[in-house]
């Protein structure tokens, strides 16, 4: 049976948390898996050097430290719009630590504007149930007219939008994120990178998403919105705080393993975990962010049906 330390469970929750409570109910929202390089090469001559590491069972480790068993995998911009790796490392991790199929796993594509509706039916069965679009500039370039088309089509397959941006540019694509069918995710606390401070236009649009049950941010990676590349970094503790406050049944975690942007000193897990704890000190709504959040979102099954023979 999974085991994942009753001391680091103990560490985040004010009262003692059964073992047996973590498999059916933390989700990491926002993991990638690489490797091994030989069975999947990367989709350019970017160097795969100091991900061999990162495998689906370097993962499995991660979760047992953390005490999650749900996740959810990103296609990483590693391998372009070749899945195999991604889809692979799903059918691993659908299997519980005993053995058993589990309804743990979704995946968050990445597809090109002019994939088929063949190539999303066969990754809609596989599991995955969003696509990524990683911008830039807010407005500025030439890719948010295609993303536009590309998620109306991904609604028609049930598919939601993860979004990463500079969401200091949130209110100049307000209306076309509103105009969008499905549901936004939002990485990495809204990535406000250019405005630091919670009066400016971009987190009033992010407020204004939220409330028309539009957007869901996931609170991960807080080095990549910091500029000094901080795990506790107070600028962007405030803002954690902020949208917690705001709307804490629209927040998830995620942990953002392997860090790759931070290969050579990367933070403890642990550690990013902790940074909940610092945000969130309401274990009721801790829990609602590890887990009940996470199951609405990505529509898991129950507690009671996460394990079957």
């Amino acid at each position: 049976m999974f085991d994942p330390g009753q001391d680091n469970l103990d560490k985040f929750f004010d009262r003692p948390i059964k073992v047996t409570e973590a498999p059916s109910a933390f989700c990491d929202c926002h993991a990638h898996v690489f490797g091994p390089v030989e069975r999947y090469p990367a989709a350019s001559d970017e160097p795969a050097e100091g991900l061999e590491d990162f495998t689906t069972g370097a993962y499995r480790e991660v979760q047992a430290q953390l005490g999650t068993n749900r996740v959810v995998l990103v296609q990483p911009d590693h391998y372009g719009n070749d899945h195999d790796c991604l889809l692979d490392a799903m059918k691993i991790l659908t299997k519980s630590l005993d053995g058993h199929s589990a309804d743990l796993v979704r995946g968050v594509a990445a597809v090109h504007a002019s994939v088929s509706d063949v190539e999303l039916e066969g990754l809609l069965a596989a599991g995955i149930i969003g696509t990524r679009f990683r911008m830039r500039g807010g407005g500025e370039g030439d890719g948010w007219e295609a993303v536009d088309r590309l998620a109306w089509r991904v609604h028609d397959f049930g598919w939601d939008v993860d979004l990463e941006m500079d969401g200091s540019d949130l209110h100049e694509v307000e209306q076309t994120i509103r105009e969008w069918p499905g549901r936004v995710v939002l990485n990495h606390i809204g990535l406000f990178s250019r405005t630091r401070n919670l009066s400016q236009q971009g987190f009033t649009a992010l407020t204004r998403l939220i409330d028309r049950d539009k957007v869901w941010v996931k609170l991960s990676a807080p080095y990549e919105m910091s500029r000094d590349r901080r795990i506790d970094d107070p600028a962007v503790a405030d803002f954690a705080r902020a949208l917690v406050d705001w709307a804490p049944e629209r927040m998830v975690w995620g942990s953002n393993w392997p860090h790759v942007s931070m290969l050579e000193n990367p933070p403890e897990d642990l550690m990013l975990l902790d940074r909940l704890v610092d945000w969130v000190p309401e274990e009721s709504r801790r829990t609602r962010i590890l887990r009940d959040n996470p199951a609405k979102l990505y529509r898991f099954a129950a507690e009671d049906q996460v394990v079957k023979s």
